[in-house]
């Protein structure tokens, strides 16, 4: 590892880091739990890479993207083989893994909430 590269993260606070995302997928959890068809008990040891919010709505991805909301496509291939059970095949199809990293206000994470909110579908 080069110097620079070893300073550069000799410089991140971890904790805070860690603290801030805790913070960010409880904000959206509270916003969004309600509406999610997951429920989700949050590992107090651990620390999220994203939220997932699960039953979005068919080409809900897309239009987070045009909104510059870019949420990652996880197992792409598991969702469309046929050869995986359907379980794993909705849940790769139909979760959106949104962004609750340190970067993210509370501003930016109810914007995304809110595009959530407003395309989400009733039964």
């Amino acid at each position: 590892m080069s110097k620079l590269t070893q300073r550069v993260l000799e410089s991140i606070d971890y904790a805070e880091v860690g603290a801030r995302r805790i913070a960010n997928f409880s904000y959206l959890h509270d916003r969004l739990g309600s509406s999610n068809a997951r429920r989700f008990e949050f590992d107090n040891g651990g620390v999220p890479l994203c939220y997932p919010y699960v039953g979005a709505p068919i080409g809900l991805r897309a239009k987070l993207a045009a909104q510059r909301i870019y949420t990652p496509c996880y197992w792409p291939e598991v969702a469309n083989s046929e050869l995986v059970p359907e379980f794993e095949r909705q849940i790769a199809s139909n979760t959106l893994f949104l962004p609750c990293d340190q970067r993210l206000s509370n501003v930016q994470l109810d914007r995304i909430a809110e595009q959530i909110l407003s395309h989400r579908i009733y039964s």
